[in-house]
């Protein structure tokens, strides 16, 4: 069995979605610049829109000359430019069940690239080799990792996006205890470039979800 196709598939819909979206944004490392500050981009970009939002993604798909076919998605464009660009050609005829060769031929090929994006990207490889092996073998990819450490995982929710004025925070944190969340993740909004009064803004927000 060889790989013979790398290819990706774009998905395009409207999202009907009706619950808060895009309240606040995280504190990224540009946003020491204030003109690129508050970046709106996520969770989609025309949220100030309102509902339904457009919603695109990107899959990518690794086919074999046997007919099977790992998936991983969703990707982002940077990730396919270069996987399409530098990978393609080193996965081509390559036998899709040998990760770690085809890992280590990736990596020394990226001289480059071997934190950030391209290795992003690299990942991606990874894991629609990972989901074409599962299928192949027809076991869940954990298992063939090593198999189960624990029957249960605790779960918490991710609040990225709601608001974190203090008022909203425990709002939003009775709505998730009553569905039966016991920890929590929330985006502080202030960096070191705040200072003090950044600290004292963040640790409101800790305060209203204690």
């Amino acid at each position: 069995m060889k790989i013979d196709r790398v290819r990706s598939l774009h998905v395009s819909a409207e999202w009907d979605y009706h619950e808060p979206l895009g309240e606040a944004h995280l504190s990224r490392p540009e946003s020491i610049y204030p003109e690129l500050a508050g970046d709106p981009s996520w969770p989609v970009k025309n949220v100030a829109s309102g509902p339904p939002y457009h919603v695109d993604a990107h899959f990518l798909l690794i086919d074999t000359d046997e007919g099977a076919t790992g998936i991983c998605g969703p990707v982002g464009d940077e990730d396919i430019a270069i996987i399409n660009r530098a990978f393609v050609d080193i996965l081509i005829g390559e036998d899709p069940q040998a990760i770690e060769r085809i890992w280590d031929k990736m990596y020394r090929h990226s001289i480059h690239g071997r934190k950030g994006t391209p290795m992003m990207a690299q990942s991606k490889v990874d894991l629609a080799l990972w989901d074409l092996k599962g299928k192949l073998l027809n076991a869940p990819v954990h298992q063939l990792l090593g198999g189960p450490s624990r029957s249960r995982i605790r779960a918490y929710a991710s609040m990225l996006g709601y608001s974190v004025e203090p008022n909203k925070v425990v709002e939003r944190t009775r709505e998730f205890l009553a569905q039966g969340f016991t920890a929590f993740k929330w985006f502080l909004p202030c960096a070191p470039k705040d200072g003090e009064p950044g600290i004292r803004k963040n640790l409101a927000v800790i305060r209203a979800a204690r």
